[in-house]
């Protein structure tokens, strides 16, 4: 009965390689970054290159992100960009792109560690303070949940928002994140078995009571989708307590969250690599390009051994 269920097909489509799925997901979320729609547009992608003179026109020490230090940044950078320099099916890299050079150089432009005490005593209240007095661009939102989602539309910047994402060299800056994927061993002497287990995942029976994640099976998904227009039960914040969302606001949502293919790229070990590297580009010992050329090399020289 599986194959007459309607799943998120987007879901499905950010974990396939070369067209086929090898992996059971029975839920996921969605991480994308937010902005006010006044300040960077009604849109869902970006570049850089359009952020930077986004930068530009505001007032001097515009925070892109907020808490960013050149550390985080790059952690950042690689969980929304890894699959653009990085094309694991084809076992190669792009490191040397303007984009990711772009990147490079302003994660170079913030300090080493972000001041542990610039939001002072009261925290969350000077925290959610930065996004609607203009000091930072960006606010991250998980979407794991329809509940309290409210407080990141109609909360932190107290306007209409856009799920911008983070800028990426092309296509969406949002990615999807399994909350469990399985697969099963080829080399194992139960498949059958394996498959009556994971199959479970996907049935109505188990979709329906999912207590962590967003369904991928479509009518759940939708179904649960309408907590949201209930607004906050107990609203995280007093600064920012936000309004129910409305059905337009829903109707937007959700046509951006099916719209979302990109996987979040996790790989330890290239992300060690990146922060390896740049230590001496931040110590001013090497230029963006030379860092860049010595990642190029060592990504590719681990993809080759581990990924042919």
């Amino acid at each position: 009965e599986l194959s007459q269920t309607d799943f998120l097909t987007n879901v499905f489509e950010a974990y396939s390689t070369n067209g086929k799925l090898y992996y059971v997901i029975p839920s996921f979320r969605v991480d994308t970054m937010i902005g006010a729609s006044s300040v960077v547009g009604d849109r869902t992608s970006w570049t850089f290159t359009d952020a930077a003179h986004l930068l530009e026109t505001l007032p001097e020490g515009t925070n892109l992100i907020p808490e960013a230090s050149r550390s985080s940044f790059l952690r950042t950078m690689m969980a929304y960009c890894g699959s653009s320099f990085i094309d694991t099916g084809a076992g190669t890299c792009n490191f040397q792109s303007q984009n990711f050079l772009d990147l490079l150089e302003y994660a170079g432009s913030l300090p080493e560690e972000p001041d542990a005490d610039s939001y002072g005593e009261d925290y969350w209240k000077n925290y959610e303070a930065q996004f609607r007095e203009g000091r930072t661009l960006l606010a991250g939102m998980p979407v794991s949940s329809f509940e309290g989602i409210d407080y990141y539309v109609n909360g932190i910047f107290g306007e209409e928002v856009s799920y911008i994402g983070f800028p990426v060299e092309s296509g969406s800056g949002s990615c999807i994140k399994a909350e469990e994927c399985y697969a099963i061993s080829a080399h194992s002497d139960h498949i059958e078995g394996a498959w009556e287990f994971l199959r479970y995942y996907l049935t109505d029976d188990y979709q329906s009571g999912l207590r962590q994640g967003l369904p991928v099976q479509e009518k759940f998904f939708l179904e649960n989708s309408g907590s949201a227009l209930s607004g906050s039960q107990s609203p995280d914040s007093e600064s920012a307590a936000p309004k129910p969302m409305t059905e337009k606001q829903l109707e937007k949502l959700l046509t951006f969250i099916l719209s979302v293919n990109r996987r979040y790229y996790e790989n330890e070990e290239i992300t060690d690599i990146v922060s390896e590297e740049t230590e001496a580009f931040f110590a001013g010992d090497k230029t963006a390009e030379e860092t860049a050329k010595i990642i190029q090399n060592r990504v590719q020289l681990y993809l080759d051994t581990n990924m042919k």
